[in-house]
C-alpha cells in the first residue's frame, strides 16, 4: 500500500517527520516494542538503523512520544518510513484505514465538494436566470394586457369615426346633389351688385350733376339778389377835401365852413365829438346807407349817448343822427342779405335776428350790439359753410366778410352736403362772437319769430334831405320797393 501512494507526495507525512531517541544505536533492542504497539505495519520488516527510539538515560525506560496522526503521547514506536510515508493505522479503529487512504478519501471528498460547489453555482445561476425570464415574461404579459386594452379602445374610436365619415360621405352626397344650384345663385349675385354698382355710380354722377346744377342755380340768384336788390360796393367819403376847397375860396366860404363845423360838433360823454372827423373813411355800401369798413358803429352809440334823455330834439335832424340811422339802415339790410343768403344756400343760421328790429325800435346799448353779435356771428357761419378761410376775416368787418362769401376766388358758394369739421379751430372769431351774445341781458324769447315786422312801414311825408347827405335817390327807392315786393313773395313761398 506504501508503494502504491508513494508517488503522491500530499499523502506523506511531512519531512521533518522524526521519532527522537536518546541514542540510535539501541534499535534492535526496541524491535519487539515496536511490535508490540498498537499500530499495524507491513509483514516486512524494517531495518533496526530506520528506527529511532527514545529513551531516558536511566534504567532504559522508554518515554512516551507523540503521535503525529491521533496527536497523543504513546510509547510505541514505528518505522519511519512507514510514518513518512503514512502506511500505519489507528490501533482502535473499527475499520483499519491508513493515514494516505484517509488524506487520498479527504483529497477526493474536497475534489467532490468543489464539483457540488460547481454545480450549486450552476444551478443557481439557472434558477435566477429562470427567474428572470418568469418576470419577464410576466411584465411581457401585462404589457400585452395593456396592449389588448389599447387595440380595444383605438377599435372602437376607429368605428365611431368609420360612423361618422360615413355621416360625413352622406352630408356630402346629399350637398353634392344640390351643389350645381349655387353657382347660378352666386351668379345671379353678382349680376345683382354689378348692376346696382352701376345704377349708384349712375345716380352719384346724377346726384353731383343736381348738386351743380342747383350750386349754379344759387349762385345766379344770389349774384341777381346783389346785383338788383342788395347792391354792396366800396366807397370813400372825402369831405375833408370838400371842406380844404372850400377854405381856398374866399373868407365868407371860411365863415360858412365855421358855422357848418360848428353845427357838426356836438358834446358827448364829457368831450366835444365833430361828427364829420369820422367820415372820411372807406366804407361799405349797401342799398343806399353804408358802414364803416373797420366795423366800429360807436357813431350810433354816441347819438344814442347823447339823446337818451332829450326827447324834445329826437325828430330833429342832426348830423349825429345821420349817422346813426345811415348804420340802422345799412344794418337792417344786412340782415336781410344775410337771411336771404342762407335761404339760397339752403343753411341753418345758429342765431335768429328780427331784422325789422333796427328800424322799428330804438335799440339799447346792450341790445344794439348784441344784434351786431348775432348778424356778424351768422355771416362767419355762412363764410364757414361756404368754405372761406375764415383765419383771412375779421369777425368785425360784417359786409366785407360778405363781399368775402360772394367772391367765387375765396369761397365755394353755392356748396351744398356736409361741412367739414377739420376747419373748425379755425373758427376762434366765432367764439368771440358768442362771448357777446351770452353776456347780453336780452332774453331768447325776444327774437323766436324772426319774420314779424321785418319790412319798415314808410310814413306819407318823409323829411327833405340836401343833396349832401348821404341818402337813396328815387330811382333806389323804386329798385327797393321792387326788391321788397320779391323778397315777400320768396319769403311766403319759403314760409308756405
Amino acid at each position: 500500500m506504501a508503494n502504491s501512494s508513494s508517488s503522491d507526495e500530499s499523502s506523506k507525512a511531512p519531512d521533518n517527520f522524526q521519532l527522537s531517541s536518546s541514542s540510535t544505536n539501541d534499535d534492535e533492542e526496541d524491535i519487539d516494542a515496536c511490535d508490540g504497539a498498537g499500530y499495524n505495519t507491513n509483514t516486512k520488516k524494517l531495518s533496526s538503523s530506520n528506527v529511532r527510539v527514545k529513551k531516558s538515560k536511566s534504567d532504559g525506560v522508554c518515554t512516551g512520544l507523540r503521535c503525529p496522526l491521533c496527536c497523543k503521547q504513546q510509547r510505541r514506536l514505528h518505522c519511519r518510513n512507514c510514518v513518512k510515508n503514512g502506511n500505519f493505522t489507528h490501533s482502535a479503529a473499527e475499520k483499519a484505514e491508513s493515514l494516505t487512504e484517509k488524506q487520498q478519501r479527504y483529497i477526493n471528498l474536497q475534489a467532490g465538494l468543489k464539483t457540488y460547489s460547481k454545480r450549486y453555482e450552476q444551478l443557481i445561476q439557472q434558477h435566477k436566470s429562470n427567474e428572470n425570464r418568469m418576470i419577464a415574461i410576466r411584465a411581457k404579459r401585462e404589457q400585452l394586457q395593456l396592449l389588448r386594452q389599447l387595440i380595444g379602445s383605438t377599435t372602437d374610436r376607429l368605428q365611431q369615426l368609420s360612423m361618422q365619415r360615413d355621416e360625413l360621405h352622406q352630408a356630402n352626397e346629399e350637398k353634392r346633389k344640390t351643389l350645381p344650384k349655387y353657382p347660378n345663385n352666386v351668379k345671379m349675385l353678382e349680376d345683382y351688385v354689378i348692376d346696382r354698382s352701376m345704377r349708384i355710380d349712375k345716380l352719384r354722377q346724377q346726384h353731383t350733376a343736381l348738386l351743380d346744377s342747383i350750386k349754379q342755380a344759387a349762385r345766379r340768384d344770389i349774384q341777381q339778389l346783389v346785383a338788383y336788390i342788395f347792391p354792396i360796393k366800396e366807397v370813400v367819403l372825402r369831405d375833408e377835401q370838400q371842406r380844404k376847397v372850400c377854405a381856398e375860396r374866399s373868407e365868407e366860404a371860411e365863415t360858412i365852413a365855421a358855422l357848418a363845423d360848428a353845427k357838426n360838433t356836438s358834446y358827448i360823454r364829457g368831450k366835444w365829438v365833430f361828427h364829420g372827423s369820422g367820415i372820411s373813411e372807406v366804407q361799405y355800401r349797401i342799398v343806399g346807407p353804408s358802414l364803416p369798413a373797420n366795423g366800429d358803429y360807436t357813431a350810433y352809440l354816441d347819438w344814442l349817448s347823447d339823446n337818451k334823455d332829450d326827447g324834445a330834439a329826437a325828430n330833429e335832424i342832426t348830423p349825429s343822427r345821420l349817422e346813426a340811422y345811415r348804420i340802422l339802415g345799412a344794418l337792417t339790410y344786412t340782415a336781410q342779405l344775410t337771411q336771404l343768403l342762407s335761404f339760397y344756400l339752403n343753411v341753418r343760421l345758429p342765431n335768429k335776428i328780427a331784422y325789422g328790429d333796427f328800424c322799428l325800435k330804438l335799440l339799447t346799448e346792450e341790445q344794439f350790439l348784441r344784434k351786431v353779435c348775432r348778424i356778424n356771428n351768422n355771416i362767419m357761419y355762412l363764410a364757414y359753410t361756404q368754405q372761406v378761410k375764415v383765419r383771412a376775416l375779421n369777425e368785425q368787418h360784417t359786409l366785407e366778410n360778405i363781399l368775402a362769401i360772394l367772391d367765387p376766388e375765396r369761397s365755394n358758394l353755392g356748396r351744398f352736403g356736409h361741412v367739414d369739421v377739420s376747419n373748425a379751430p379755425l373758427m376762434r372769431s366765432v367764439d368771440s362772437l358768442l362771448i357777446g351774445i351770452e353776456t347780453a341781458t336780452e332774453s331768447e324769447s325776444e327774437d323766436e319769430g324772426s319774420l314779424r315786422q321785418d319790412w319798415e312801414a314808410l310814413s306819407a311825408s318823409q323829411p327833405e334831405l340836401s343833396e349832401s347827405q348821404i341818402m337813396p335817390t328815387v330811382t333806389q327807392q323804386s329798385t327797393i320797393a321792387l326788391a321788397a315786393n320779391r323778397i315777400t313773395s320768396l319769403l311766403g313761398w319759403r314760409i308756405k
